[in-house]
């Protein structure tokens, strides 16, 4: 909480409400097959690992919804397996 509070200058009511928001999400625990599965789709749709780990998972926690690039590479990648 301090990093947030004194280094970015958060006020302290703003920095616990936004951990109370942060608490009511789903937490999507990784296993080994879900590592090589955003390996798999950072191969496919060139989008970063990182980008890759995070799609993964929401799709595991059941998001139905993308940023706009996610989607369109997502719908590319499901064409070139057509």
């Amino acid at each position: 909480m301090w990093a947030v509070t004194r280094k970015l200058g958060v006020a302290p009511e703003t920095a616990r409400r936004k951990v109370e928001i942060l608490a009511r999400g789903r937490v999507v625990r990784f296993e080994a097959s879900d590592a090589i599965a955003a390996i798999e789709l950072h191969r496919l749709t060139q989008i970063s690992l990182w980008d890759a780990l995070i799609v993964h998972a929401a799709r595991s926690a059941g998001a139905a919804v993308f940023h706009a690039p996610v989607r369109e590479r997502l719908a590319q990648m499901s064409r070139d397996r057509s």
